[in-house]
């Protein structure tokens, strides 16, 4: 069952990712509604949160847009490539130690106003845990929300995680230092 439920998904993600970064647009038409297939480069960022209740994640992450609002510069949809290190104690279930390496790839919709911007993830990860000795690749979401502190280059981050077939998830706090356009 959980090989269909990750054919499916993943198949799903597939079909969104190249429906809409292969998909050839008419610009005449698009230029009405403001909406354009333009990709470029939207940010590099390390970030340091701290989970709750008693962890730390650590991640890099780069951000291209796909599709833009032209008019208001608000709306853009594209991927986004990042690596995570989770280390944290476990009390639930009596682990000391516990940390695991997730290499994911997202579909990443998201709204940005003048100092504060909202990232929804879908996509894969691929979960290396460290206490099991075993990896796997497991569907994922997650939400961001940043608070541009220095707007180019500093901003304080409130985001969520959860890979489903792993189970892994967190819920953290912290900063990112980058670039972000």
């Amino acid at each position: 069952m959980k090989i269909r439920i990750n054919i499916l998904l993943t198949s799903l993600t597939v079909f969104f990712i190249s429906s809409t970064s292969l998909a050839q647009t008419d610009t005449s038409r698009v230029d009405s509604n403001k909406i354009t297939f333009d990709p470029q480069y939207s940010g590099m960022h390390f970030e340091i949160c701290y989970i709750l209740p008693v962890g730390i994640e650590v991640g890099g992450l780069v951000d291209i847009d796909l599709i833009r609002n032209k008019k208001t510069q608000f709306f853009s949809l594209g991927t986004r490539a990042s690596f995570e290190y989770n280390y944290y104690v476990d009390f639930v279930e009596g682990r000391n130690k516990y940390s695991y390496l997730a290499l994911c790839l997202y579909v990443r919709p998201a709204l940005r106003f003048n100092w504060f911007w909202i990232n929804a993830l879908a996509g894969l990860a691929y979960h290396t845990d460290y206490r099991k000795e075993e990896s796997e690749l497991s569907p994922r979401i997650g939400l961001e929300f940043k608070f541009n502190v220095f707007r180019k280059y500093v901003a304080l981050l409130l985001k969520s995680s959860f890979s489903f077939q792993s189970e892994q998830g967190f819920v953290g706090a912290g900063i990112s230092l980058g670039y972000f356009n």
